[in-house]
């Protein structure tokens, strides 16, 4: 359900091709929306899941779980799903809202992540207690001070991942 490590980031089309291919067949699908809220686009991830919240079908589980979505694991575990998507701003060295589509093979070897818990250290335990296919959505951000809200520019981004999801969900 990703692209390879160091491979580009890519459009939107593209993100959604490669979601609906990798969401094909989902049985129950956790959507990890991952940030902080007082990091300006950091809060990114987290935002994509609260556009889902109320959307859904019941196989479908959006989490926002802001910076601790180490606390979410048990949920998690306990909704048995086939397919966990994590939702995190991360730098990519791209233009703001860029975004990589990322494999679990390769999310277990990156620290992305500016969370207290390292991303690969979920998935490592997620995969290892859910037997679920994991992938990480990594957004570029355009600014992550601390107090700065939301970019215009990743409100956007957000909100057509979201509207992107749950079409290929819907398939």
């Amino acid at each position: 359900m990703g692209s390879r490590e160091g491979e580009p980031t890519a459009s939107l089309h593209e993100v959604e091709q490669t979601l609906r291919k990798g969401l094909s067949g989902a049985r129950r699908v956790v959507i990890v929306g991952i940030g902080s809220q007082l990091q300006g686009d950091d809060a990114a991830g987290a935002r994509v899941a609260q556009q889902l919240l109320g959307r859904t079908p019941g196989n479908v589980l959006p989490l926002v779980c802001w910076t601790v979505p180490e606390s979410y694991a048990e949920p998690i575990r306990r909704f048995r799903p086939t397919h966990v998507l994590l939702i995190d701003a991360a730098e990519l060295g791209q233009m703001p809202g860029a975004c990589r589509l990322v494999s679990a093979e390769d999310v277990l070897g990156l620290a992305l992540s500016t969370h207290p818990m390292p991303l690969r250290l979920l998935a490592k335990y997620l995969r290892k207690t859910t037997d679920a296919e994991i992938a990480l959505l990594a957004l570029q951000p355009k600014q992550t001070e601390l107090g700065a809200g939301l970019s215009q520019e990743l409100d956007h981004v957000a909100q057509e991942l979201a509207d992107m999801l749950l079409r290929a969900l819907a398939d």
